[in-house]
């Protein structure tokens, strides 16, 4: 299994933090419908925490960082289930960027570090 991470200051560029604009309940409805579409189904949903466990090609935690009422970063924690993916789990962290960009405005990459 290989694993991938996302946050604020990671070395590659594509694997960092990415902000977005709207409120709690709006980035909630984009990564559902975006996991919908990526085949992904939604496991558990931790409003508490704003986490959020979805399971289909591979297994993926997404957790969502306000800063502010309206502005909110997304972070990625994804297990691969090959043992050598070659580099298919950063494919679909990017792919969940781009689809989640698409349903909510963007705002910047690593905003607050």
């Amino acid at each position: 299994m290989s694993f991938y991470e996302t946050h604020e200051l990671h070395r590659k560029e594509e694997l960092r933090t990415r902000w977005y604009q709207g409120s709690y309940e709006e980035m909630k409805k984009a990564i559902f419908a975006v996991a919908d579409y990526l085949g992904y189904g939604v496991y558990d949903c931790n409003d508490t925490y704003q986490e959020f466990l979805l399971e289909g090609p591979a297994s993926l935690v997404i957790k969502v960082c306000s800063y502010g009422r309206f502005e909110h970063g997304v972070d990625f924690n994804i297990t691969t289930r090959s043992f050598f993916d070659f580099g298919k789990g950063k494919r679909m962290i990017t792919q969940f960027y781009d689809a989640l960009g698409k349903h909510i405005r963007f705002k910047g990459v690593s905003l607050h570090p």
